[in-house]
């Protein structure tokens, strides 16, 4: 029910009836309640100062600053949003996001209006979109540079190393770096890239090995890569001999000899120019061997009386700088070279010793040993031989036969017939002569020591006719004989006996000792039995011929005629017959025997002949003549050392 009251309504005015307390100016006011009985209770109110009004740019982009102020002292800054916009203790305003943020300025009092110039509205603007694209440029090269927010402005801070155009497309120009903004001309806010202006390089590429590029065979060996500028990502390829072993900047494998080893290069550097390389290297990888030596003196280990020879050393795993020691007969002759001349004699022994360094030997040294043979110098010639003489019959095929004298380890041949080569290169040659021919040869010798190198010899070629004896054997006086009477057989000839003929007679194909003159008498004579007289001519180009045989039929007992009649019973049958027919009967023995059996017509020549054997004495043969014979009167002999049996029969076809 009280009524309030200020006693300085100057410093501070009441309500008289809310006691609401309102500062009008700073200083010191007695606030008085008083009842309506006049009792009253007084409060002192003291009055602090408002802040001044607060000053600075209100608007910013967001990560750009502005500095606010109040003439205030001892207040505190604060800020509606902090996630739009901070403000510092000394009042500088940095925008986070776009929008709008209300800076007050407290003192430590407490007071802070709540006027407007007491509070700032700070208004924070959006940046363009960020700068997109490759913020390094080569030298020379353009970057297109973009944003997502248009209508911007493109500038540069170092034109003279990187110019923009208005869309964006950055040139360099020069080694260096430059900031490219992109402003928007609304609000000013602005967005930046750093662009990098990079020289052009040109990358190196080369290839070690080690322990080196020489090495000994099963030696592992690493290859290493060495480059400038490869950028962060390089690649590297190996190969050997062209083909793919590795991609790593090293590889390791233990080469053969020759290999040619390849490292592939490509360089990931922006401005590497060019980009992509290739460095090769080749091997050389020694065997591990002992140390060894021939010697040769150019011409071969025969040489020539007189002359001087140069003998030459070929090492094996000699090395870059291989020493020889050489001797003859075993005395030290030769000094450290790898050849030694002088004129040998025959028999000669070239010993030579060679030291190595070669890196991968397996011993020091390694000899040889040599023996020389040395001839007089020889004149060669050539022998001729033929295989039947000079003088040969029509129609021989003749081998000549060349036989050298000095002709060397390969001597050559040259063959003519008259005027004709006929052959070539061997030692013989073979062909059938005409009379007259002349067969010569012609030898190259390749002997070392020879004053000519040719050598010839020839053959003149008598060839004769070939001559065979003609004639006929008679018998007198008939082949019809009575037994025990004397026949004498005469062998005639008609030409081509030459000029000694030798004769020999024949019964039954069996040569009969002694009969060897032209005629040949016996009374020993079988019914059946065939003589036959063989003339020869011993002259160089003749032959022998069996002259016409005669046919014997003794007088008695034509019919049969045995040896053993006591014993054995042979016959034929049929008889007559149609060609065909069969001999059986015993020979009168018990072993197996041969049994031939010849055919004659009433003319004495045989028109068949066969052979069959009696088996324990049996005699079962059958003839099948199968019209081979015409019909007639034929005499059939059977003979065997047990029976000789002459029959008759007759063909009837």
């Amino acid at each position: 029910g009280g009524t309030w009251s200020s006693g300085s309504p100057s410093i501070a005015t009441a309500n008289t009836t809310s006691g609401v307390v309102t500062g009008v100016a700073t200083g010191v006011a007695n606030i008085t309640y008083t009842l309506s009985s006049g009792c009253y209770s007084i409060a002192t109110i003291y009055v602090n100062p408002s802040p001044f009004a607060i000053t600075g740019y209100p608007t910013m982009c967001a990560g750009a600053t502005t500095t606010l102020a109040d003439a205030s002292t001892g207040g505190t800054w604060s800020s509606s949003n902090p996630s739009v916009a901070t403000v510092s203790t000394s009042g500088v305003v940095t925008g986070i996001t776009a929008g709008t943020v209300t800076i007050s300025y407290t003192l430590s009092t407490g007071c802070a209006s709540t006027a407007s110039s007491a509070t700032r509205t700070v208004t924070v603007n959006p940046n363009p979109s960020a700068i997109l694209g490759s913020y390094s440029i080569c030298l020379g090269s353009t970057s297109a540079l973009t944003s997502a927010t248009s209508g911007g402005v493109w500038t540069t801070s170092a034109s003279s190393i990187a110019s923009v155009s208005t869309t964006g497309v950055t040139s360099g120009l020069t080694v260096g770096t430059a900031d490219i903004t992109y402003t928007s001309p609304s609000s000013g806010c602005f967005t930046s890239a750093t662009v990098t202006v990079n020289p052009i390089v040109t990358p190196t590429l080369s290839v070690s090995a080690t322990p080196g590029y020489t090495v000994c065979s099963g030696t592992s060996v690493t290859f290493t890569s060495s480059t400038t500028y490869p950028g962060t990502s390089p690649i590297f390829v190996w190969s050997v001999n062209g083909t793919i072993v590795g991609g790593a900047p090293s590889y390791t494998y233990a080469p053969a000899n020759g290999d040619l080893i390849s490292c592939w290069f490509q360089s990931s550097a922006g401005c590497a120019t060019p980009d992509t390389m290739r460095s090769s290297v080749s091997m050389t990888v020694h065997p591990s061997l002992a140390p060894s030596v021939s010697i040769s003196t150019g011409v071969g280990d025969t040489l020539c009386l007189g002359t001087s020879a140069t003998i030459t050393a070929s090492p094996v795993g000699g090395g870059t700088a291989p020493v020889y020691h050489w001797w003859v007969n075993g005395s030290t002759v030769g000094s450290t070279a790898g050849t030694y001349s002088y004129t040998p004699a025959n028999g000669d022994v070239i010993v030579c010793r060679l030291y190595s360094n070669d890196i991968c030997r397996l011993a020091d040294s390694g000899s040889t040993t040599k023996t020389l043979t040395v001839f007089a110098i020889a004149t060669p010639s050539v022998g001729l031989v033929s295989s039947l003489g000079p003088i040969v019959c029509d129609g021989s095929t003749v081998t000549y036969t060349a036989t050298p004298a000095a002709g060397g380890t390969a001597p050559t041949y040259l063959w003519h017939v008259n005027s004709s080569v006929v052959g070539s290169s061997t030692p013989t040659y073979s062909y059938t002569p005409l009379n007259g021919d002349t067969v010569s040869v012609m030898m190259t010798s390749n002997f070392p020591c020879i004053t000519t190198a040719v050598a010839n010899n020839s053959m003149l070629m008598t060839v004769e006719a070939n001559v065979t004896p003609i004639g006929t054997v008679s018998v007198s006086p008939g082949y019809i004989v009575l037994p025990g009477s004397f026949a004498t057989f005469t062998s005639t000839l008609t030409s081509g006996g030459g000029t000694y003929p030798t004769y020999q007679w024949t019964r039954n194909g069996a040569n009969i000792t002694g009969a060897t003159n032209s005629t040949y008498t016996t009374n020993v004579l079988y019914t059946g039995d065939v003589i036959c007289c063989v003339v020869t001519n011993n002259d160089p180009c003749s032959g022998s011929t069996t002259f016409n045989c005669i046919n014997i039929i003794v007088g008695t007992n034509v019919g049969v005629t045995e040896v053993n009649p006591t014993v054995s019973d042979v016959t034929v049958l049929p008889n007559p017959n149609h060609g065909a027919f069969t001999i059986k009967g015993t020979l009168g023995i018990s072993s197996d025997e041969l049994v031939n059996m010849e055919i004659t017509d009433m003319l004495g020549q045989v028109v068949f002949s066969s052979k069959a054997t009696a088996r324990a004495g049996q005699l079962n043969e059958s003839v099948q003549l199968n019209g081979t014979i015409a019909n007639g009167m034929y005499m059939l002999s059977v003979k065997s050392d047990h029976v000789s049996k002459v029959f008759h029969f007759v063909i009837e076809q």
